[in-house]
């Protein structure tokens, strides 16, 4: 009977022996330690064989919890999850099929959560010790066609629109005389007897500005833009302003019209040239604007040897030019010369042809494409 037991506790022992020692051994999948952030989640992906035992451990290195620790295949969805935790130890779940598996973890806490982790897997068998866990992918492109009616440009009509519109065709400067004159004025102490007298008075009247047919929409229109004068006492100043004449005609060339070379120097500018306040005789002048009967606005003064200038203020109406010699015994000799210019313009209605596009559009069926992509894990 001793003999018996003892036969049986040693072929006992023997035959547990061989089995434990034909176990597979426990391979570590990963061990890490990661930070998850405030409202963040960290997800491990892994692929896993059929038969493998998988054991989860884990833990938030302050005692801390997380949101949640899930483990999810990737066919049959959810294997495990567990809600407001800070540790898991030896979690184990049965693996099925060969397919990648995803571990995900929740921090929903406004703080970072450090955490500790540990997979591993016991294999079905040795051959599958070595087990390639490394989770790959491939994308999966899926085109379905929709069909639908839209508008679609087919051509574009060009058609003309004719209208007439006003240009300008002509634009040109003139100039028209106002004044060429020369004056005598006596002294103070011969007014009594010399018929001039030591003062008098010249009314000018400027060109009036027309518009025809009507000044809202004229098809011709003169405009007076300004008007020039000189006024100069004595030889001296004729002489000098005969010189500026000469060369104003040597530089424009003859005016248009011979009556408007005495005003050459006028229409040519650069009148500053004609001013002389401070030698030889001299004359009061003043422009008096005539504004209402026997009323008068003065516009421009002076008192000189020589004086030239533009007005382009006072373009319209009528003004009086006053000349008055204060010197007692000298009788003055004085020279005005004034010329307008003015701005003649036309239009005329031409006709203008502009393209007008029209689309054309009709109805067709089209086929779209709708193009979705998708992360497929690739088994080894």
């Amino acid at each position: 009977m001793f003999k018996y037991l003892s036969s049986l506790f040693f072929t006992l022992a023997f035959f547990c022996s061989a089995t434990f020692a034909q176990s597979p051994k426990t391979v570590v999948v990963t061990e890490q330690t990661f930070k998850v952030g405030a409202l963040k989640e960290k997800l491990l992906h892994f692929e896993l064989a059929k038969g493998d035992k998988l054991i989860l451990n884990f833990m938030e290195k302050e005692g801390k919890k997380m949101k949640s620790v899930e483990v999810h295949e990737y066919q049959s969805g959810l294997k495990f999850s567990d809600y407001e935790i800070s540790e898991l130890k030896d979690k184990m779940i049965e693996v099925p099929q060969t397919s990648a598996y995803t571990f995900r973890f929740k921090n929903s806490s406004l703080a970072g959560r450090v955490c500790y982790v540990k997979i591993e897997r016991v294999p079905a068998s040795d051959s599958l010790s070595d087990f390639r866990t490394d989770q790959l992918y491939t994308v999966s492109i899926d085109t379905t066609w929709r069909k639908e009616n839209r508008k679609v440009l087919l051509r574009t009509d060009t058609t003309y629109r004719e209208y007439k519109q006003k240009v300008l065709s002509l634009s040109d400067t003139s100039y028209v005389p106002l004044l060429n004159k020369e004056l005598k004025l006596s002294s103070l102490a011969n007014s009594v007897t010399h018929i001039q007298g030591r003062t008098t008075n010249v009314k000018i009247t400027l060109p009036v500005n027309t518009s025809y047919p009507n000044a809202k929409n004229p098809y011709k229109q003169s405009e007076v833009l300004s008007w020039s004068y000189w006024i100069g006492v004595g030889p001296e100043a004729k002489v000098k302003y005969e010189k500026e004449n000469q060369m104003a005609i040597n530089v424009i060339g003859v005016v248009s019209s011979v009556l408007l070379n005495d005003y050459a120097a006028l229409i040519r500018g650069g009148l500053e040239l004609l001013n002389d306040k401070n030698s030889g005789d001299n004359v009061v002048y003043t422009f008096d604007r005539v504004c209402a009967k026997d009323s008068f606005r003065t516009f421009d003064s002076g008192n000189v040897t020589s004086a030239a200038g533009v007005e382009s203020k006072m373009t319209q109406g009528s003004f009086v030019l006053r000349l008055k010699n204060d010197n007692y015994m000298t009788s003055v000799d004085v020279n005005v010369r004034m010329v307008a210019k003015v701005l003649n313009r036309e239009w005329k209605d031409q006709l203008v042809r502009t393209p007008v596009f029209t689309p054309v559009y009709e109805q067709r069926e089209v086929r779209t494409p709708s193009v979705s992509y998708r992360r497929i894990p690739v088994s080894f």
